[in-house]
């Protein structure tokens, strides 16, 4: 495990703590401070970190020292920021035994090959999707599909045209069952295609499947 030793001068970093030290004094915890001697130092014992992140601490330290900042002000303000950095990572989706179940009892009748499932360009999405490829079997269209749209959770739709709405049908209702079954962020879409477009007429026998990001992520 690293582990890096900062020493640190109390009379040049934080001025109003100065104060005559004796005796020896120590704490627990993943940085743990040390009290030794009568020169007013520190010695700072992090386990876990490299040098380079030690540098980058003791810079943090100075600033508050130079600035003369509140230090509560400072770790409330740490605070916020690692909480907006957490809900900006987008946390890997990935499907349940129960979603599964729903998937398969939901397309239960299906025709083998009939839904296509596609992935916007992100890696987190396309290993989500890949999930739904291996829990819907044969009834997936082999290959894969990405999506160059923006998209938000995930999307169940089909095209059709004026005549024919079977299609629709099918995967209106394995939106809903997903929607029932626990799938965060299913929304229902439906793509108006007229027969005399060529690729209107070759995936109008298709229920699409299209994993987007997470709604944290975008």
């Amino acid at each position: 495990m690293r582990c890096a030793l900062i020493f640190v001068s109390l009379f040049i970093l934080v001025p109003s703590w100065s104060q005559t030290t004796t005796g020896q004094a120590e704490t627990s915890g993943p940085c743990s401070p040390a009290v030794t001697g009568s020169k007013n130092q520190f010695t700072i014992n992090c386990q876990g970190i490299t040098h380079e992140q030690g540098v980058q601490f003791l810079k943090i330290l100075n600033k508050i020292s130079k600035d003369q900042l509140d230090p509560k002000a400072v770790m409330d303000k740490f605070d916020e920021i690692e909480k907006l950095i957490r809900e900006s990572i987008p946390r890997a989706r990935h499907l349940t035994e129960q979603q599964k179940a729903t998937l398969r009892a939901a397309t239960a009748s299906f025709p083998d090959g009939m839904i296509i499932v596609q992935h916007v360009g992100s890696p987190e999405a396309k290993d989500y999707a890949e999930e739904f490829k291996a829990a819907l079997g044969s009834k997936v269209v082999p290959g894969e599909f990405e999506q160059g749209m923006t998209v938000t959770g995930v999307q169940v739709g089909a095209p059709y045209n004026d005549t024919e709405l079977t299609v629709l049908k099918y995967a209106s209702n394995l939106a809903n069952a997903m929607k029932q079954g626990g799938f965060p962020d299913v929304e229902f879409v439906s793509n108006h295609l007229k027969v005399s477009i060529t690729l209107g007429a070759l995936l109008s026998g298709n229920v699409w499947i299209t994993i987007g990001f997470p709604p944290s992520a975008h």
